[in-house]
């Protein structure tokens, strides 16, 4: 390890961390701005949001956002095959997004009428969910290829615009004591295109709009996500799941405790968020699949250690913790090291998760996702989902399993790589010089 090389890191850990440090800073703020101001029933509403905002995101990548980082390792000098395959990304992207949107809005629906929410409140939430939901996924795009460019500085301003715009307007309510959820969504939907639309003023992406979708790109991508398809849905699926069975057993307010414990643990994500952010677009750059591995299974065993010692921290020390999210949930000491824990073991998951896509080890996803969903039905149905403690116990043990199946893969692809690496179509010859 050369003084160069701990150098370089360095300089990449202090300009993540002095510019997303801002960002998830006043994101964190903002958050626990709202888990003060809102009521209990308002905020578990915001939390069902946010678990559909996320299943739209996910619903409408379907391992596509993977494969682009690992094609980007297979044609780093073939910027036209690249482009091509962006292309083609943003056109299947925008495709499954109207798919993922009416299955996710149609739960977020029942699930608010089954709460006893008002027709027309529904439908406003509803409308600025699906708003907010089109901005993300199309912001995702863009701030994954300036990352895959090297362009981190230029992500970091797009993402600072739209959490500078979420935290003036909820220091503009929490001043003016307006508790009004609606105005919490429509800022979410307008920050979000604020971004949007800076990423496209700093990164017009010229190739992406010259370059044509062909067919052959489309078989490259298709062949990649195909196998990781079961996992990606299961993973969109699972929190929104647990949200829905606890709002259907009249578990709101659990929800909202749940969400609450879960905003101390995205503070984690500051750190965690390296992984995504630099580590892994690195990666996607470094042609020795030897160098590619370590580098993302290294950052995925340092990330536990500290992880680890802050969920410990909690244990003895719960008071700063629960300060941040108000008094009306000082009565979760007990579940607080277990939320930690969620939040900490789904960081590792996704560092080691992203490592096993980047080196193209996914076609053992499919039975990967039997295990997962076989563990979902077991631990929903028979866990407590009307406590804050049963769903996290539920939520712990799933990411525990996801855990152990991801080791495994590693494992597998270190020891017999063929029995795992994805295969190229073999009747497109233009494929396979991939």
């Amino acid at each position: 390890m050369t003084a160069d090389f701990i150098r370089r890191w360095i300089k990449h850990a202090l300009a993540y961390f002095s510019a997303t440090g801002v960002v998830q800073l006043m994101g964190a703020i903002t958050t626990f701005i709202y888990v003060r101001l809102l009521a209990k029933d308002d905020y578990a509403t915001l939390a069902i949001a946010m678990t559909v905002l996320a299943f739209i995101g996910v619903a409408s990548d379907l391992g596509l956002g993977a494969a682009l980082r690992y094609f980007r390792r297979q044609t780093l000098d073939d910027q036209l095959r690249f482009a091509r395959l962006v292309r083609a990304v943003d056109d299947m992207r925008r495709q499954l997004f109207f798919v993922a949107a009416i299955i996710g809005l149609a739960i977020f629906g029942s699930t608010l009428a089954s709460a006893g929410v008002s027709f027309p409140q529904i439908a406003l939430c509803v409308c600025l969910v699906g708003v907010a939901s089109w901005f993300q996924v199309k912001l995702s795009l863009k701030l994954w290829l300036m990352r895959l460019e090297g362009h981190q500085q230029s992500s970091y301003w797009a993402e600072l615009l739209g959490a500078t715009f979420r935290f003036a307007v909820a220091v503009v309510l929490i001043s003016a004591a307006v508790q009004n959820l609606m105005i919490v969504l429509l800022a979410f939907a307008a920050s979000t295109a604020l971004s949007v639309a800076l990423a496209r003023h700093l990164e017009p992406q010229q190739d992406l709009h010259e370059a044509e979708t062909d067919s052959s790109a489309r078989k490259s991508l298709m062949n990649y996500a195909l196998p990781t398809i079961p996992s990606v849905l299961l993973f969109a699926t699972q929190d929104m799941l647990i949200f829905w069975l606890a709002a259907l057993k009249g578990g709101t307010g659990s929800i909202a405790e749940v969400f609450a414990l879960g905003r101390i643990g995205a503070l984690l994500a500051i750190i965690g968020g390296f992984a995504t952010v630099v580590v892994m677009p690195r990666m996607a750059n470094v042609a020795d699949p030897r160098r590619a591995f370590l580098g993302g299974a290294g950052f995925a065993v340092l990330l536990a250690l500290l992880l680890g010692l802050i969920v410990a921290t909690s244990v003895f020390l719960p008071e700063p913790f629960l300060w941040l999210i108000g008094g009306q949930y000082a009565n979760l000491q007990g579940a607080l090291p277990f939320a930690l824990a969620v939040a900490s073991v789904g960081l590792v998951n996704g560092a080691l998760h992203q490592t096993n896509r980047n080196m193209g080890w996914i076609r053992l996803e499919p039975a990967i996702a039997f295990f997962q969903l076989l563990a979902i039905f077991t631990l929903v149905f028979i866990g407590d989902l009307t406590s804050a403690l049963g769903m996290l116990y539920v939520q712990l043990a799933l990411s525990a399993v996801n855990l152990i199946l991801f080791v495994t893969n590693s494992a597998i692809g270190l020891a017999r790589p063929e029995f795992v690496t994805v295969r190229p179509p073999s009747q497109n010859a233009e494929v396979e010089t991939l």
